[in-house]
């Protein structure tokens, strides 16, 4: 009875280790393939363009330029704009046409558009958030109008008008 009580638990442990392993080997081979994913995106000419896909315009990324670090969290902005995950990571391509849109709007406007980028979350989850100081009401209106109808087409982006960001993790 003791043996074949030792035999179970020993398989049981062993079973236990090889599907751990397993897990492992699976995880590193997704972030991978996201990596990849993300390349062939980046490689897209047309997932830059605003409205007409037939435009393909070169896009150069912009750093981000901070607002004030001494600013409140509890701050209301104008327009932010979260990237949340449910168990799967972000939507990584959704984010990068994003970072797209956004050069390619101060491009065609000839400014540059100030905004934080918060990493909130332990899978990639972040806001952008946007005070619109440097637009006037026409262009703040187009810009929130052109941001919303593009993260439309996700379901893993909340965007957010006169709301608060998430404070940046620590």
């Amino acid at each position: 009875m003791k043996i074949r009580f030792i035999n179970l638990l020993l398989a049981c442990i062993f079973i236990t280790g090889i599907a751990c392993k397993t897990a492992k080997t699976k995880n590193e081979t997704n972030v991978v393939e996201e990596v990849k994913a993300a390349e062939v995106v980046a490689k897209d000419p047309g997932a830059g363009t605003i409205s007409d896909a037939s435009q393909a315009v070169a896009v150069e990324h912009e750093e981000v330029i901070p607002l004030d670090v001494n600013k409140e969290q509890n701050e209301v902005y104008p327009l932010s704009v979260s990237f949340f995950s449910i168990g799967e990571g972000t939507d990584g391509k959704m984010m990068n046409r994003y970072k797209e849109f956004i050069a390619i709007f101060c491009k065609e406007k000839k400014l540059t558009l100030a905004y934080e980028q918060n990493a909130w979350g332990r899978e990639g989850e972040v806001d952008y958030c946007f005070l619109l100081e440097e637009l006037n009401a026409k262009q703040r209106i187009e810009f929130i109008e052109k941001s919303k109808t593009l993260l439309a087409e996700s379901k893993l982006v909340h965007v957010v008008e006169n709301g608060r960001c998430h404070p940046k993790r620590r």
